[in-house]
């Protein structure tokens, strides 16, 4: 058997174009699933798929949940894996979300780690809505796979009602019988029950959140959280005022910069591993114009990956970038765990004024400035990161 085993199965599916999720509106509220692959990497198995959700539009106080389930029938109530489930939340059913993931409360919860498992939580309405979710999940492979069948589940109501039977129980039959995960010509042993040693991508990947496998799917979600202002599991290099220089007497940077640029270089070292992907997001505090900031946005960008191609062997082809240009979304975030004065006021004109509407000279002149001014103090030197830094490796064929 291979140390190192990396085998794709294109699933053998039968998907319907679409389904209905509710007996309301289910003219308009359809979902399909294009795409499908499943991949046995090791002992473990990859699923990613692409879900069409265009034609989904969630009212406004409610929310739809799909949830990926890989079960087999044949092998008992045991014999089932549930996935992160993806979330699409109505105009008002969103924006109480976004109050809840920056409370006190929210936070305990996490915590304790009894919170619900999404991959992702999305607007289900108004033009800007995505078309489509790059979905991806990993898990441990197990036997009873080989004769399971893959269901994607879904619920209005977060009582675990299925919507728009077929099939019986089945919301979507996306495999006709059995589930060719494991297909008849790999060996029994294949499915490995003692884990392979750890390779160094696979070390540095458990103490360091921003290291991880190589997937398009996931630079796309993580592309995705990174507009919804998501710098979780990243490394920040900060920038001084109207700067665009990797400075790194600046904040923590000094601490930052050693250590991506050891980390990459350890895995380009590695006889075992390579980096293939590093994402970098760029943005800018929101002073002055817009236009500016998005380009200065862009400026930190390319300073970093000046930086990391000066002192690494990454080129440019290994770099993908997003320019997320003003940062109001970790702003509002800030306001919300803050104790600045008239934060209600201050969070009414982010959510309701647009930019090319003022919202910055709205919140100058709230309260003669005092909000503005406590914001330009304490925030925006924190806004000014050209960011979000993750690193994608993939293993080595052995």
């Amino acid at each position: 058997m291979e140390k190192y085993m990396k085998r794709y199965f294109v699933l053998g599916l039968i998907i319907w174009s679409s389904f209905d999720i509710g007996a309301m509106e289910a003219e308009y509220n359809r979902i399909s699933v294009p795409d499908c692959q499943m991949e046995l990497d090791g002992d473990s198995v990859r699923l990613t798929m692409t879900i069409d959700i265009e034609n989904v539009k969630v009212s406004t106080n409610h929310s739809v949940e799909y949830t990926p389930v890989l079960i087999s029938y044949e092998h008992g109530e045991d014999s089932v894996a549930k996935l992160p489930k993806i979330l699409l939340k109505g105009r008002m059913e969103y924006k109480a979300y976004q109050r809840y993931v920056s409370s006190k409360e929210y936070r305990k919860v996490a915590l304790k780690e009894q919170k619900e498992q999404y991959f992702l939580v999305l607007k289900g309405y108004g033009p800007e809505k995505q078309r489509t979710v790059q979905y991806s999940a990993v898990l441990p492979a197990q036997e009873w796979m080989r004769n399971a069948r893959l269901e994607l589940r879904g619920d209005d109501c977060g009582c675990g009602k299925v919507l728009a039977l077929k099939r019986g129980e089945l919301v979507l039959d996306i495999v006709d019988n059995t589930l060719p995960l494991i297909a008849e010509n790999i060996r029994e042993n294949d499915i490995i029950s003692e884990r392979a040693a750890m390779t160094v991508a696979q070390e540095i990947s458990q103490k360091e959140k921003f290291v991880q496998p190589f997937s398009k799917s996931d630079i796309i979600r993580d592309k995705e959280k990174l507009a919804n202002g998501e710098v979780a599991n990243s490394l920040l290099i900060y920038f001084p005022w109207n700067s665009a220089k990797v400075d790194s007497g600046y904040m923590n940077n000094r601490e930052v910069c050693a250590k991506i640029i050891d980390i990459i270089n350890k895995l380009n070292a590695a006889d075992d591993s390579k980096v293939v992907k590093v994402l970098i997001g760029g943005f800018a505090s929101i002073e002055g114009k817009y236009d500016y900031n998005k380009q200065l946005a862009a400026n930190r960008i390319q300073g970093l990956c000046d930086f990391l191609k000066e002192n690494t062997a990454i080129q440019d082809e290994q770099l993908e970038l997003y320019n997320g240009g003003e940062n109001w979304s970790e702003l509002r975030t800030m306001i919300l765990k803050s104790d600045i004065s008239y934060k209600r006021e201050v969070l009414d004109i982010i959510d309701h004024i647009s930019i090319k509407d003022g919202r910055e000279r709205k919140l100058m002149d709230l309260k003669s400035g005092k909000p503005y001014r406590y914001i330009k103090e304490h925030f925006f030197p924190k806004l000014r990161y050209a960011g979000y830094i993750k690193v994608y490796y993939e293993l080595n064929k052995q």
